[in-house]
């Protein structure tokens, strides 16, 4: 669907996959996971084609992330290439959509949380972690991508 603006949600599905470390599963009933499906759903048969050439659900996400953001920017000289240069995560053995349960920060968590979970999780400092929570740009609040009402905040059942 042309209307669907997929670019966001692969970025927003490969962060969350690869909390915990990049194995191409998500916990899709985890409240911060909600919407996620879509992205998942939509490049499956993607993972399909190239599972036969050995590459992983995992190494998919994370190209499709990758493209999202390099097309996200202005087509000029500022822009800044993401290069593939990893291939071989491993999926996980279950289904993809039955993840396991990762500790992903939440719309409470405050800045000094999130600069510990991000050096904790991904040994980065201040200024990647403001650079990563830059990617919330690329998207739009809504609830079907994630559960979040706007200024109302969580819904109860998303």
């Amino acid at each position: 669907n042309d209307d669907i603006e997929l670019g966001p949600k692969f970025v927003r599905l490969s962060f969350h996959d690869c909390v915990g470390g990049c194995d191409g599963c998500v916990e899709v009933h985890e409240e911060e996971n909600f919407g996620l499906e879509l992205p998942m759903d939509v490049l499956e048969d993607v993972v399909e084609d190239f599972a036969r050439n050995g590459i992983s659900r995992a190494d998919i996400w994370a190209l499709a992330a990758m493209t999202a953001c390099q097309k996200a920017q202005p087509n000029n000289n500022d822009a800044i290439r993401f290069p593939m240069i990893h291939f071989g995560r491993r999926d996980c053995g279950s289904n993809p959509k039955d993840g396991p349960s990762r500790d992903i920060p939440d719309m409470n968590t405050g800045t000094r949380e999130l600069f510990t979970f991000f050096e904790d999780e991904f040994g980065f400092d201040i200024e990647e972690t403001v650079a990563i929570m830059g990617a919330h740009t690329l998207g739009r609040l809504a609830t079907e991508n994630s559960g979040v009402d706007g200024p109302s905040g969580w819904l109860l059942n998303p």
